[in-house]
């Protein structure tokens, strides 16, 4: 298994799909290795959403904080 190492505190991808770019940053506030605290795409939950990613020609923002959920 990958880990983050604890003392980067942030860092951002840029992925390019065929038809869509996708803005992942990537917040480790509490400097842990693992562990999602909060994730959002698009500045929604996407858990117990409908929220779906699509192919549709647009940059999608997803940001995931790492850490203990609450």
């Amino acid at each position: 298994m990958t880990r983050v190492p604890k003392a980067r505190r942030r860092y951002e991808v840029l992925y390019k799909a065929a038809h869509a770019e996708y803005q992942i940053v990537v917040e480790n506030p509490d400097g842990v290795s693992h562990g999602v605290r909060r994730l959002e795409v698009d500045g929604v939950d996407p858990i117990g959403s409908d929220l779906s990613i699509v192919a549709d020609g647009t940059t999608h923002r997803v940001c995931v904080v790492l850490g203990s959920p609450r």
